[in-house]
């Protein structure tokens, strides 16, 4: 990483002071940006209600899928089509084991009713 902004302060003419890059008056969003390209991108298409192209009939199921990737999305995740598949599986499938235990912790005040 550091190489990476050395490079970029080299290339916009920045001079080095005793091992550290004087800084910039860039923002530091764009010198990350510039610094790290990605090739990462998280395509969503509202309209089809596709995410990394994989088609979402039930459109309250794609916002709820849509919201949890995208949350992830900016935390780091890089999800692939068959990522975003195994989501829709996870959040579509029944998972006793896992109602057992939030009502165990929570009760049955919280069943969503």
């Amino acid at each position: 990483m550091i190489s990476a902004v050395d490079n970029y302060m080299k290339n916009k003419g920045f001079v080095k002071d005793t091992g550290i890059s004087i800084a910039t008056v860039d923002d530091p969003a764009q010198v990350l940006t510039e610094s790290q390209p990605r090739s990462f991108k998280y395509v969503v298409d509202d309209d089809k209600q596709t995410i990394q192209g994989f088609h979402i009939e039930d459109s309250h199921l794609f916002w709820v899928v849509e919201a949890a990737v995208h949350n992830s999305v900016m935390a780091g995740w890089q999800p692939t089509k068959a990522d975003i598949m195994d989501t829709y599986r996870v959040i579509t499938t029944p998972q006793p084991e896992l109602e057992r235990d939030f009502k165990r912790i929570f009760g049955d005040a919280h069943d969503g009713k």
